[in-house]
């Protein structure tokens, strides 16, 4: 039987040895741990286990969403990114549900949340590159420019979140970049490695236009965007 360890960060060094050992797992007490914001999340991403978090104030859990936002380094966390998805139908007008009060983050870190968008509304034009590949002609000009720091980076893990259907329902403005398009800018991997899901309702619908049978054979799909955009995977 699993054995759940509660702790605050950083976890002892002997319990976090029972993780090699034990079936154990750790829920990491927010509020009473050393690192907060950035610092606590850049832990996280080092450690490379799943955990889950325990917070417990409105206050705390805005502090680390918006950490979370703006975070340099890879690191996916589920609980996190259904926050964020969250947000996002709100922030464009769509029905969505977070665990403090939306308005207030708006004001705080709209302008996150807006960079995350903007680069989400990249991937309906990717998507059309899947289908499409060289014979889709991209302007660069043709299309507004995104940001390409690494400030926010793991945007790319909305992707996979089903609250994306409803997002992706409405019309966005489309967005062009070469570098989230081919670039392997997420901790060495592309964009279309995390793409590719048969939870991400853009690769569905792309999936789909190159073979009506996708339902019945994923694998063939996949193959068939492997053979179609060699460069991409």
């Amino acid at each position: 039987m699993q054995q759940v360890i509660t702790t605050p960060a950083p976890i002892p060094v002997l319990e976090l040895k029972r993780k090699f050992t034990e079936d154990v797992h750790f829920n990491i007490e927010y509020s009473k741990s050393k690192f907060k914001g950035k610092a606590f999340l850049t832990w996280l991403s080092n450690l490379k286990i799943d955990v889950d978090l325990l917070i417990e104030s409105e206050e705390d859990t805005m502090e680390l969403i918006a950490a979370y936002l703006e975070l340099p380094v890879m690191l996916y966390h589920e609980a996190l990114v259904g926050v964020i998805v969250n947000m996002l139908l709100i922030r464009n007008g769509l029905i969505g549900s977070v665990p403090f009060d939306p308005t207030m983050f708006e004001e705080k870190h709209g302008a996150l949340l807006d960079l995350w968008s903007e680069r989400l509304d990249c991937c309906p034009l990717f998507a059309a590159h899947c289908v499409a590949g060289d014979s889709l002609e991209i302007n660069a000009e043709q299309w507004p420019t995104v940001d390409e720091t690494t400030t926010g980076i793991n945007w790319v893990h909305c992707l996979n979140h089903p609250g994306m259907a409803l997002y992706f329902a409405q019309e966005r403005e489309l967005r062009y970049s070469k570098h989230w398009f081919e670039e392997r800018v997420f901790a060495g991997k592309n964009l279309y490695h995390y793409f590719e899901s048969p939870d991400n309702v853009l690769f569905v619908s792309a999936a789909t236009l190159v073979s009506p049978e996708f339902h019945e054979d994923f694998k063939t799909v996949v193959q068939a965007h492997d053979n179609l955009l060699p460069e991409l995977v």
